[in-house]
């Protein structure tokens, strides 16, 4: 018996909750690396200011990826351009994301 793949919009639609699952949680092991992994620190000094930025860091990758059209490459094809266009795409709402963070303590 045949595994059914996803075909179209709910593979593109699988493929963004992944992403948007493994940049969640990236985004907080980050914030507990630099607080050497204590979590009563991260429940008191910055849970409040991480889920403050959680819709600007979603909206900032949802655009980025949609624009540059992350889910219209074929993976099994993916070059050195591939890779390059997945580097920019996750380094400008990175860098964008930090410099606001950066921009909003001053």
């Amino acid at each position: 018996m045949k595994h059914p793949m996803l075909k179209g919009w709910q593979r593109k639609l699988l493929m963004y909750l992944m992403d948007m699952c493994l940049i969640l949680a990236a985004y907080f092991l980050a914030m507990l690396q630099r607080l050497d992994f204590n979590i009563e620190a991260l429940r008191f000094m910055y849970l409040d200011l991480w889920i403050q930025n959680l819709p600007w860091m979603l909206a900032l990758f949802t655009i980025s990826f949609w624009l540059g059209g992350l889910y219209d490459v074929i993976w099994k094809y993916a070059g050195v351009r591939d890779m390059v266009r997945l580097t920019v795409l996750t380094a400008v709402p990175t860098v964008s994301l930090t410099a606001s963070l950066k921009l909003g303590r001053r």
